[in-house]
C-alpha cells in the first residue's frame, strides 16, 4: 500500500520521538502495554519500539511498518500517563532492528 498521496515513506519513518531496541520484551510482563492492533508473538528479541506523539502518528507508522514486518504492533503504553490527551502514549513495535 502507498502512502504517497498523504505523506513520504521518509517523513513516516522520522515521525517517532523516541526508539528503542529489544525493549518490549523486558517490560511485556510487566502488563505495560496494551496492544491496539496486530497479534502478539511470543517474543521480540530483534525490534524495535517507536513512541509517538499522538494517536495519528502511530497508526500511520503501523500501517507502514505492518505492510514491510511481520508481527508488528499498534501499542498503549500505560506507563507514566501524562494527561487525559494520552501525549507520547501511543507506540509502534517493529519486529526488526531500525537503523536511523
Amino acid at each position: 500500500m502507498s502512502y504517497s498521496n498523504l505523506i513520504t515513506d521518509n517523513q513516516i519513518k522520522n515521525l517517532h520521538h523516541t526508539s528503542m531496541k529489544s525493549f518490549y520484551d523486558e517490560q511485556k510482563a510487566t502488563g505495560r502495554f496494551e496492544i491496539l492492533e496486530g497479534k502478539e508473538k511470543k517474543s521480540y528479541p530483534n525490534s524495535t519500539l517507536l513512541w509517538f506523539d499522538n494517536q495519528l502518528e502511530s497508526l500511520l507508522a503501523f500501517n507502514y511498518y505492518s505492510d514491510l514486518f511481520k508481527n508488528t504492533l499498534h501499542l498503549n503504553d500505560m506507563a507514566d500517563i501524562k494527561d487525559e490527551y494520552n501525549i507520547g502514549r501511543y507506540c509502534v513495535l517493529v519486529n526488526t532492528i531500525l537503523n536511523k
